[in-house]
């Protein structure tokens, strides 16, 4: 099952990403924009993507930088619920 990223097309609405990400053979779609839970989609929504921790969405790691890690820590015990993003940045 094949989803990805709905920034991958630049700046247009969610709704005509998710429906050129279907018609491009993904199975569905990640969304770093807030998307109603009953709004339709041409794909289901797998992941939401939040710059910060929140619970239910997942954030990207903090870089390596002295403290940075502590404040990581911090800030996702502030939001049960939320998910580490592992990525190469």
């Amino acid at each position: 099952m094949l989803g990805l990223v709905d920034l991958v097309f630049g700046p247009i609405p969610v709704t005509e990403a998710a429906a050129r990400a279907a018609a491009l053979g993904f199975a569905h779609i990640d969304v770093t924009v807030e998307v109603a839970e009953d709004e339709a989609l041409a794909l289901p929504v797998v992941d939401r993507y939040s710059p910060s921790p929140r619970p239910g969405r997942s954030t990207g790691a903090p870089p390596e930088a002295e403290g940075n890690w502590d404040r990581a820590v911090r800030a996702f015990r502030r939001a049960p619920g939320s998910l580490v993003e592992p990525w190469p940045g």
